[in-house]
């Protein structure tokens, strides 16, 4: 049958159902209850989206979502048109990139999220009768997550690791990040005005965090104000900071003041530009490796000294406030991470369980 131009088709097994079909698919488009066939592509939706997205989100987020749109989305979907997009489309496109690779959990998520979210507008712009993502997420397996041993140091390994920083060019910002237990676009974003090493207690003000959305970086604020908070700092601590302004003197020295531009306190010991947290992973698995612990992700970083301050009795709701959690309660329930030995500690004997028995 043809509506306004546009032709619909079916099949029925009689001609009275078929013409039934007819009079009830004529009814629902009288009504505007069938979207009709539109020759707007994908690409031009995407774009539609990704503008939405530009004016309603953090700029982050929205470089993000144009970042994985170019990347793996466009070339595959760019030229096609709604009406012809398919579930298996999407299914396989999640496949093929985890065929090319593509394997890291976020970059999956995240490629999901720009595919249903482009889809979802078109659905409730009626332009599509359905969206075509719902129920086609990848699977989602990460190498870092498999051992739940392997999420947190054990205390040797948190020293052998902490020494291998001592040694590597770019060590100074996973010690930091291990003895404070700050997010690691907090150590990257870390600026020498908010550290304070004279004061009585030396501390540092977390009010800025650095963050990579493709090639770009972004200073942003923290979202929370618990995130904006002040950090009590340890001897140990102290030790990083000085330094890595030692080493910014030298490097100083050696490039001149003119080339010096930023006030970040951990940099790049070639060029003194700041740090993109996205490129630490390998300098992270190097350390690993010198250190002879295993591969964790550097947010476990962040776990370790979380499970370590609370096995040597720091109270939770101090170390929440260190951590910048809303809650006392997220510190427990996500970061505290149980060691063997606390288990075996708890083998306690019945004459110290049930006390003396008469």
């Amino acid at each position: 049958m043809t509506y306004e131009g546009c032709r619909y088709n079916g099949t029925a097994p009689t001609a009275k159902e078929a013409e039934l079909a007819r009079a009830q698919k004529l009814a629902e488009l009288s009504r505007g209850l069938v979207a009709q066939p539109t020759q707007i592509t994908f690409g031009e939706q995407l774009e539609t989206w990704l503008q939405d997205k530009d004016r309603s989100r953090a700029k982050r987020t929205s470089l993000g979502y144009r970042y994985s749109a170019t990347k793996y989305i466009s070339d595959r979907f760019k030229a096609l048109k709604l009406k012809d997009l398919r579930p298996s489309h999407v299914r396989q496109l999640y496949v093929d990139l985890q065929d090319r690779g593509v394997t890291e959990a976020h970059t999956l998520r995240l490629t999901h999220a720009v595919v249903h979210g482009v889809l979802e507008m078109a659905f409730k712009d009626e332009l599509m009768v359905r969206n075509p993502a719902r129920g086609q997420k990848p699977q989602v397996t990460s190498k870092d997550t498999e051992n739940d041993d392997l999420h947190v140091f054990s205390p040797s390994e948190a020293a052998r690791f902490a020494a291998a920083c001592d040694v590597h060019s770019w060590g100074m910002v996973f010690k930091f990040m291990l003895l404070t237990g700050v997010r690691r676009g907090e150590a990257c974003g870390l600026a020498w005005t908010n550290v304070f090493l004279d004061a009585k207690l030396p501390y540092v003000r977390i009010e800025q965090a650095l963050h990579c959305a493709g090639k770009e970086k972004l200073l942003t604020r923290p979202k929370t104000k618990t995130s904006r908070r002040t950090l009590y700092l340890s001897p140990d601590a102290v030790e990083v900071l000085l330094e890595a302004k030692r080493r910014q003197s030298e490097i100083r020295q050696r490039l001149g003041d003119k080339s010096f531009q930023n006030d970040f306190v951990f940099t790049s010991s070639k060029n003194a530009d700041s740090l993109g947290p996205d490129n630490l992973k390998n300098h992270m698995n190097s350390i690993c490796k010198a250190a002879d612990v295993p591969r964790i992700r550097i947010h476990d970083l962040r776990h370790t000294f979380a499970s370590l301050s609370l096995r040597v009795g720091v109270r939770v709701e101090v170390l929440s406030r260190q951590l910048g959690h809303a809650s006392p309660m997220m510190t427990l329930n996500v970061y505290r991470h149980i060691y063997h030995e606390e288990m075996q500690q708890n083998a306690i004997p019945a004459s110290v369980l049930f006390g003396q028995v008469e």
